[in-house]
């Protein structure tokens, strides 16, 4: 395509935006709400993500050991350390466990406990992925001198649901905002089409090629799309900043363990731009070559 007729073509394509002011901001308006929702469902998958993380990281396997020798104990060691998939691995020994429990209990109610420890030697571990916790506790367990193995199997399983939730209902939603999406910028094509249908026959009559009628339309979809694009980016990062705003000034530890946990805005603005005007002009323009073929056929 000749750069001069290019720009017909698109010059085209946009002056039916204007000529169609009401039916554009309709559609304008519609589509960023629908891609606004679509950077919701994103953005609140990847935090929620984030905040699973950290809970997961607060949680801890503790190995419980027999007496054992210092060489069956630098063995167990060596053994427990080779396990993949552990983020942290802290060796208390019955004198330390003693002293913890002193602390938390009280010298007088430990007393006469320093001769005779009755606290096994133990292990605290954390793993970067729960969902290999099962896995990672029967290898501790087949370990010699290993008596008891304390993990949050519950919690993981807590977890791995929660997750795999998110991750539907997030999939789900942003494909049916996209149809949404690609149905409002079709049903706006349409009412451009049927009331340019007259000026399309003719341009047939004189040999017009299908993709040289096509082209105005593609056009004005994918400016449809990008400009709900930039008003949804907008409403998104407002948005996303006024919360994180919000949860900053919370004094709850909770809320304060929330907010550390959420993904900072520099870290995912660009995230939400690419997204948004991708899914914004792709739909535009795809729905409008299946809103237009139709009416080719004249």
């Amino acid at each position: 395509m000749r750069g001069g007729t290019f720009r017909y073509l698109s010059k085209q394509g946009l002056s039916s935006l204007s000529k169609n002011k009401l039916m554009t901001f309709a559609s304008i308006g519609v589509l960023s709400a629908c891609l606004f929702l679509i950077s919701a469902a994103l953005l609140l998958s990847v935090n929620l993500n984030s905040i699973i993380r950290y809970v997961e990281e607060q949680n801890e396997i503790v190995i419980f050991l027999d007496d054992l020798s210092e060489e069956k104990l630098a063995e167990a060691d060596n053994q427990i350390r080779a396990i993949e998939g552990l983020n942290s691995v802290t060796f208390v020994s019955k004198a330390d466990a003693l002293k913890e429990q002193a602390a938390e209990l009280g010298d007088a109610i430990l007393e006469g406990l320093q001769d005779d420890n009755p606290l096994p030697d133990s292990y605290r571990i954390k793993i970067s992925a729960y969902t290999d916790l099962a896995l990672t506790v029967s290898s501790l367990e087949a370990i010699e001198g290993v008596i008891q193995v304390n993990a949050p199997s519950n919690l993981a399983e807590t977890l791995a649901s929660i997750r795999q939730t998110v991750l539907i209902i997030s999939i789900s939603v942003v494909t049916a905002l996209i149809l949404v999406t690609m149905v409002v910028i079709a049903n706006t094509i349409k009412l451009t089409v049927f009331a340019r249908k007259l000026e399309i026959n003719i341009m047939k009559q004189v040999g017009a090629r299908n993709n040289f009628i096509r082209f105005p339309f593609m056009i004005e979809g994918g400016t449809l799309g990008f400009l709900a694009a930039v008003v949804s980016i907008i409403f998104s990062l407002s948005a996303y900043q006024a919360i994180l705003a919000l949860t900053a000034k919370e004094s709850a530890s909770w809320m304060s363990a929330v907010y550390n946990n959420l993904i900072p805005l520099a870290d995912l603005w660009w995230i939400i731009v690419i997204i948004n005007i991708t899914i914004g002009v792709i739909t535009g323009v795809i729905s409008t070559i299946a809103s237009v073929k139709k009416h080719l056929k004249v």
